[in-house]
């Protein structure tokens, strides 16, 4: 999935989908918020904050008041339609990645779409991630594709995950992970969008 179709011709956009996907998010978790408040929690300067918000104000996804920057009830419908949701809890410490941010984000029902989970692992580390690892649900049980059980090596971790996640079959689980917080959400919504 697209949310910006990039023009061939014109100033290249410095920001990606995902900066305008986590845009939307923290404002639809925010009352409302200012650019450079903004702008730090995406992970983008300002300037490119400001062309964020001008694409999404031209598109009615949200309000730019006095008081701040609030999202419109198209945006969060718009938000809502895009069948991903982020994973609140810290998935570092199951998996067994010291040191680093992981962000966690399921893809629902496009496990069919994955085949070894190397494409979005190469996506997270061409969007700023140190890497990715890929979880599909398949049979009632969490495996790295392409059928790598883990029930064995991993039972402990997988049973954490399983408990603090809502996984349905199909579902795609992608951790990525970085030192930097923004690039490891940032290369998970790139990877989860490319499963769309």
């Amino acid at each position: 999935m697209k949310i910006l179709d990039i023009k061939k011709y014109g100033p290249i956009y410095r920001f990606s989908d995902a900066n305008l996907y986590w845009t939307l998010y923290h404002l639809s978790k925010n009352k409302s918020l200012g650019r450079r408040n903004l702008a730090s929690k995406v992970g983008i300067g300002e300037g490119s904050m400001r062309n964020v918000l001008k694409i999404l104000k031209e598109w009615n996804l949200i309000m730019i008041e006095s008081h701040g920057i609030i999202i419109s009830d198209d945006g969060r419908l718009f938000l809502h339609s895009i069948p991903i949701e982020i994973v609140e809890s810290n998935l570092s410490d199951y998996v067994g990645i010291p040191n680093q941010c992981c962000c966690g984000i399921i893809v629902f029902k496009q496990s069919s779409k994955i085949q070894d989970g190397i494409r979005q692992r190469d996506i997270c580390i061409k969007s700023g991630a140190n890497g990715c690892i890929t979880f599909i649900l398949k049979d009632g049980k969490l495996t790295i594709p392409p059928g790598r059980n883990l029930d064995e090596e991993y039972s402990d971790s997988l049973k954490k995950i399983e408990r603090s996640l809502c996984l349905a079959e199909g579902d795609v689980l992608i951790l990525s992970y970085s030192v930097d917080e923004c690039a490891a959400a940032n290369a998970a919504v790139m990877a989860s969008l490319d499963l769309i």
